[in-house]
């Protein structure tokens, strides 16, 4: 299959930011690249770097938006959307380094536990960490951030 098929559904889309002044602690995507981002999770998260990783996270739901999900395969899908995130905040010149710190703040912020992990459609935050964390994983990410550091830029990687 080749790229413009995989990536297809992307085009058109117009990438828009929504801010919604609320204390709610959350942030998501709609239809047609709408990201939506509450008050209550800026308050938390203040860095540029911090919310560039949440935003590229969100940046992610586009673009598994033609495939079938049951809501058993929803942690895989975070984590899917974590990595590919992590890659989108390097290929833009953020230090990938933070993600893991992100979500281990986020998930003291909403207060990771046993039974919300279970009952919740994202993995906790302890978790996302450590899976971002891993050295191969975190090396691709500091690759491509030190490759737009050197002003080489990234080719697409999707």
């Amino acid at each position: 299959m080749g790229r413009a098929s995989q990536t297809g559904h992307l085009e058109g889309l117009k990438w828009e930011v929504i801010v919604v002044n609320e204390p709610v602690i959350n942030a998501f995507c709609l239809p047609g690249g709408k990201i939506v981002v509450f008050t209550g999770l800026l308050d938390h998260f203040k860095a540029d770097t911090e919310i560039a990783t949440i935003i590229g996270h969100e940046n992610v739901d586009p673009m598994k938006a033609d495939r079938t999900f049951l809501p058993t395969k929803y942690e895989r899908m975070e984590m899917e959307a974590d990595y590919i995130g992590l890659l989108l905040v390097a290929s833009a010149g953020y230090d990938p380094r933070v993600a893991p710190q992100v979500y281990e703040k986020l998930g003291r912020v909403v207060g990771d536990s046993a039974l919300q992990d279970y009952l919740a459609t994202h993995p906790s935050g302890k978790k996302r960490a450590q899976v971002l964390a891993q050295a191969k994983v975190m090396q691709e990410a500091l690759d491509m951030y030190r490759e737009v550091q050197a002003g080489r830029g990234v080719e697409g990687f999707l």
